[in-house]
This record gives structure tokens, sequence and C-alpha cells, in this order.
């Protein structure tokens, strides 16, 4: 069975909860869900966080140039939290055109 590190110990795979976030987005399996940044070099823990999260640390990086650190988990929001919810629904709103353009033909 494969753990994953979080800032205070181990997390089972079946808690559900992403480490990062607190929020209970956590898919199964849990190789579905984000990689955290902190955890890419070879010798390290797998640290799995849901996908918001996993999209906030590429945003950090690339317009921060800094990913929130381990002891500062789990935060009590996002950085980029405000800009992924219109992301995810404009995306949402996407997929619905679409669904309704389907089903006029």
């Amino acid at each position: 069975m494969t753990s994953t590190l979080t800032a205070s110990g181990p997390l089972a795979e079946n808690t559900g909860a992403c480490p990062r976030c607190g929020e209970w987005a956590m898919m199964t399996p849990l190789g579905v869900n984000a990689l955290s940044r902190l955890s890419r070099e070879p010798d390290d823990d797998s640290i799995w966080i849901c996908s918001d999260c996993g999209t906030d640390e590429a945003l950090e990086q690339h317009f921060c140039m800094r990913i929130t650190p381990l002891w500062e988990w789990p935060m009590p929001f996002r950085t980029f939290g405000q800009q992924i919810k219109t992301m995810r629904m404009s995306y949402s709103a996407m997929v619905f055109r679409g669904e309704e353009d389907n089903d006029s033909e």
C-alpha cells in the first residue's frame, strides 16, 4: 500500500482530504490527482494533492516564483482560488453549451 506525506505525517490513500487545502476533493485512484511540485525530486516521497491545488501550485510557480511550503499546509485559501473557480465555471458553461448544441441535432 502506498502512502503519501503531508506536513504532519503519513496520509492514507483513502482519506479523501487534500493535505494542501483540507477539502474533501481527492479522487480514487490516488494517481489521478496532482503530484505536488514539492515532491518532484527522485528521492522525494510522493505528495498527492487535489487537482485545484495542483493548478494553484502551477500558477504560484509561474506568477509568484514560489510555491507555498509544506509548513503552511493546510492553507486557509488557495493563492489563485478565485481564478481557478472562474476557470472551472467557464469550462462547465462551455461544456453545457456544447451539450445543448448536440441536443438540437
